[in-house]
């Protein structure tokens, strides 16, 4: 574990570039969901949090982007109050905008799908 942390370090060292294209990534992707009304929680990190707001639609949204071969980690209570579930997605120094593009629709397209999705836990 220590070497391949070493080894982590010794690259972003003599690499600095892709500590840049990450950040350019994660800025791009968050204008494009601006651009589309997704509802995001602001960070400056290349994890991006979108709001689903609830437990159940978080892990039906979370299997729909998969299925679309878009991953993303549910992040629901206890992990978030109750009322602020929500997707974590996270980006790579090798993500190209065309991607990032496909994902954003993707994204958009299974959040208006559940829209006016009703739970059917009651909790």
């Amino acid at each position: 574990s220590v070497a391949t942390a070493n080894t982590a370090l010794d690259i972003l060292k003599s690499e600095p570039e892709r500590v840049k294209r990450l950040n350019d990534i994660a800025e791009y992707m968050r204008k494009r969901l601006k651009e589309e009304k997704v509802d995001i929680i602001e960070s400056k990190t290349p994890i991006i949090p979108i709001y689903t707001y609830n437990d159940e639609k978080t892990f039906v949204a979370c299997r729909m982007l998969l299925e679309r071969g878009v991953y993303v980690n549910p992040v629901v209570s206890p992990a978030t109050p109750v009322g602020q579930s929500l997707l974590r997605t996270s980006y790579t120094a090798n993500h190209t905008k065309e991607i990032i593009d496909e994902a954003v629709q993707k994204i958009k397209e299974v959040l208006s799908l559940l829209k006016d999705y009703k739970p059917k836990m009651k909790v």
